[in-house]
């Protein structure tokens, strides 16, 4: 689907390292992208190799969009595994057209509301310390994507499961 499509920007969740490698070894991807990728350090006596982690992709060939020398990943998360659930999300700013815009990709608890909203509100801290920000993830509910937003501009656009789900969501 990405080769096919040819976004410029990818939000990704519950990303592994043989997915990760998988990404490298197409030679049309590893061309074409820069792949910011954090592995979630929180979960304590798990291999590696069964982590999950969050990453943003950004098309290197699209000349409006920049990226600062040694831009990496920020991740947003806790050592406390209760208040996130063990869940995060990851963070870098990009320029689009000489504006600044942050990039997010955030992976919410699908069984603890307290964690989505925890997550959800710190992710939410991020976002007003630029202008301009977009927020992709697995929120595991449409409310939870949507409720620390209401009073500001957002638009909220489902993909993976919205047809299944019967969702119509603008």
């Amino acid at each position: 689907i990405i080769v096919e499509k040819k976004p410029d920007i990818l939000l990704l969740q519950e990303v592994d390292r043989y997915f990760l490698e998988k990404l490298n070894e197409n030679a049309e991807i590893a061309t074409n992208y820069n792949i910011y990728y954090q592995q979630d350090e929180l979960i304590k006596g798990i291999l590696p190799a069964k982590i999950f982690g969050n990453g943003i992709m950004v098309k290197k060939t699209n000349k409006n969009i920049k990226i600062r020398k040694n831009e990496k990943l920020i991740t947003i998360s806790s050592d406390d595994e209760k208040l996130y659930d063990r869940k995060n999300a990851v963070y870098m700013d990009i320029k689009y057209k000489n504006k600044v815009i942050r990039l997010i990709s955030i992976h919410l608890s699908g069984r603890n509301e307290m964690a989505r909203k925890n997550l959800s509100a710190e992710v939410h801290k991020k976002c007003k310390e630029k202008y301009y920000c977009i927020i992709g993830g697995d929120c595991n509910s449409i409310d939870s994507c949507t409720e620390s937003y209401k009073g500001n501009k957002a638009t909220v656009c489902s993909f993976d499961y919205a047809e299944n789900q019967k969702i119509n969501d603008d």
